[in-house]
């Protein structure tokens, strides 16, 4: 199974998958062999698990995402951890205080975030309430944390505040966003590439 394998369809997979998969494979850039790699659920870190799959380096994944891990099983060269909890089948992913201490117990070179909104007001936001302490344990944790989206998602507010713009390194998106954005971006403390 390649770069290109197909992902099991939701509802949220097909849309803006171009733009998902641009701004998975600037993330690739980011990981260096022998790295501990987090990810957590969402169709864009399943994009990205994609994107892994044909990379030839020697690193681990630590992740709820299990859409992510049936893609990731193809590459031996990838070492693969499952994150236990309750399980949620139409994210394909496992939440709540299981999932939340089993990450805590990582200390991950970079954590991968899919999350479903940002701006500058109010920061990074989900409607995934379920996601939103996985997400907040990876980035108390992490060494870098990285946000990763579709720049349709840039300007948007979801339904709850999940990190304040200091707590995310970079937001790496798509190349859909103007030199003018990024800028405005910047000077509120989000890098995003």
């Amino acid at each position: 199974m390649g770069a290109n394998a197909p992902i099991a369809p939701t509802k949220r997979t097909g849309i803006h998958s171009e733009l998902k998969r641009e701004a998975a494979r600037k993330a690739l850039g980011h990981i260096k062999e022998g790295d501990v790699v987090a990810l957590n659920s969402g169709t864009t870190n399943t994009v990205l698990a994609q994107e892994m799959s044909g990379f030839n380096l020697k690193f681990t994944v630590v992740t709820n995402n299990y859409a992510a891990l049936s893609i990731l099983m193809q590459n031996p060269a990838i070492r693969l951890i499952a994150v236990g909890g309750t399980v949620d089948p139409l994210e394909r992913s496992t939440y709540g205080n299981v999932c939340e201490r089993e990450f805590a117990a990582y200390r991950p070179d970079l954590a991968f975030l899919s999350i479903n909104a940002v701006n500058y007001q109010d920061g990074y936001t989900d409607f995934r309430l379920d996601e939103i302490g996985v997400i907040q344990t990876l980035a108390r944790n992490a060494r870098r944390v990285v946000a990763v989206m579709d720049s349709s998602k840039l300007g948007q507010c979801s339904k709850r505040v999940v990190l304040l713009p200091e707590q995310v390194d970079l937001l790496l998106m798509d190349d859909h966003v103007s030199p003018e954005v990024r800028e405005q971006y910047r000077s509120k403390g989000i890098e995003i590439q």
